[in-house]
């Protein structure tokens, strides 16, 4: 579910924290979420990306970008597409502007919705914008 713990990592002059295993107490329910959500019908290599998170105090000042375009920068290099999650419009429109187009809406068991959204494989990263 996690990347292996590892060096801290600098992208676009934004440094990203360590990936993390998930706290024991959450682990059951990222794995219930992962459980529920659609898988993407499209063929071919790809991962599915869960969750991207980070510090509430930390959110809007290109973290969770950077995020993204390290995990994209391994991906692109191995040519392997991305299947990720929104469940809500900033998400969605954060995934939209790395190269994710939605595949639809759905509902989950608790009431919840989420989109699904596909990023094909071998797509570059886009040029990084000023975050407010």
């Amino acid at each position: 579910m996690a990347a292996p713990a590892g060096p801290s990592h600098k992208a676009a002059g934004v440094r990203c924290g360590r990936w993390v295993q998930p706290h024991p107490g959450y682990a059951d329910r990222a794995t219930a979420l992962a459980d529920a959500l659609p898988s993407s019908s499209i063929a071919g290599p790809q991962v599915r990306l869960l969750l991207v998170a980070t510090e509430p105090q930390l959110r809007r000042t290109g973290r969770a970008c950077a995020l993204l375009e390290h995990r994209h920068a391994e991906l692109d290099r191995t040519c392997v597409a991305a299947t990720a999650y929104a469940f809500d419009e900033p998400t969605r429109a954060l995934l939209h502007r790395h190269g994710y187009q939605d595949l639809g809406r759905h509902l989950l068991p608790d009431g919840m919705s989420c989109w699904t959204t596909y990023r094909p494989a071998g797509r570059s990263a886009p040029a990084r914008q000023e975050h407010q």
